[in-house]
């Protein structure tokens, strides 16, 4: 085959050097440095090499670079595949995802969802490229948090503003009061393991149970519990008693829920003054925080032999809170 020469009048050498300089892709620097090269003079064969490409290919370069100079060389932008999904039927999908009860369904599961699209939509979409769409789109599956159907909104917004007094009073301690129970045998977490292997955690089975009782200031931190084999009204009173003690002289109001033992009459309340919560509402308590908090880090995946195991390590957790009232002030305003 005959070697045509780039034609030196299509583009100027310090033309190419400036296009090279600002160019926006990788395919686009090959091609004018090898018309550089070829500009300065270099073999043909050795550009070839330069530039790790056919001699074919040099020449078909150099064809376009003779019939439109810099213009035709540079590749053509790629525009990529058409989406599989519109902006329109995105906003169509999204909305069915928020709303299941449009399409007449209580929720969706992905399969569900793509079976329903593919065949009232008639849209041609894999399930796979739905599910990674939804993760474009910010969307992740979650278990959605229990919520109590019967609370009264209205109760908590006043319950919300009679609080927010009572906290802007420097010489009144508002502390919240709630119960827990750990089992000797925690449930499973989440935890990241391989495709395809199936995580086992071992479990006793014999149902031990340990109860505490605990109180917290959010604003200081400071934190008074009690481990208890029972919860009632006598083992809430022993509690009553053991705070008092705790926090003599000071003017304390006690945040705690309705259970039924917390509206015992006969309950010497000494200087703390009980405020109950809005029924149905223990996310207004910050304390369930803290439980939250001290069973993922002490029985997450921890198997008590005995109740004596599992109350030695209800005593260390609860000690670990007691000693650290910014580490709790932190986790009750969260």
């Amino acid at each position: 085959m005959v070697y045509i020469p780039p034609n030196p009048e299509n583009g100027s050498l310090a033309e190419v050097e400036i296009a090279l300089k600002s160019a926006k892709s990788l395919r686009a620097s090959i091609r004018l440095l090898a018309l550089r090269s070829l500009l300065l003079g270099v073999d043909l064969c050795l550009v070839a090499q330069m530039v790790a490409r056919h001699e074919h290919t040099v020449r078909r370069w150099i064809r376009l670079w003779n019939s439109g100079g810099i213009d035709a060389l540079l590749p053509l932008p790629v525009t990529g595949r058409k989406p599989a999904v519109s902006a329109a039927q995105q906003e169509q999908i999204i909305a069915l995802l928020e709303h299941p009860d449009h399409a007449q369904q209580s929720h969706w599961t992905a399969r569900k969802l793509h079976g329903y699209i593919t065949k009232e939509w008639s849209l041609k979409l894999g399930y796979s490229t739905l599910t990674r769409a939804f993760r474009r789109w910010g969307f992740r599956l979650k278990v959605p948090r229990p919520w109590p159907f019967a609370q009264d909104e209205e109760a908590r917004e006043l319950f919300r503003q009679e609080l927010a007094e009572l906290l802007e009073y420097q010489e009144l301690e508002v502390w919240f009061c709630d119960e827990s129970g750990v089992l000797g045998d925690p449930r499973p977490r989440q935890r990241w393991m391989r495709r395809g292997e199936k995580g086992r955690v071992p479990f006793s089975g014999q149902h031990l149970r340990s109860n505490v009782v605990g109180a917290v200031n959010p604003k200081s931190g400071e934190f008074f519990s009690l481990m208890v084999n029972r919860m009632d009204g006598d083992m809430f009173q022993v509690f009553l008693d053991q705070l008092a003690q705790e926090t003599a002289g000071r003017n304390i109001t006690l945040v705690l829920d309705n259970a039924t033992w917390h509206h015992r009459k006969s309950l010497q309340w000494h200087h703390l003054l009980p405020k109950y919560l809005p029924p149905y509402s223990p996310d207004l308590n910050p304390i369930e925080r803290l439980w939250l908090v001290m069973k993922a880090r002490y029985f997450c995946d921890w198997i008590a032999k005995d109740i004596d195991q599992l109350e030695d390590r209800l005593a260390e957790a609860l000690c670990s809170f007691i000693d650290n009232p910014d580490q709790n002030a932190s986790i009750c305003r969260t």
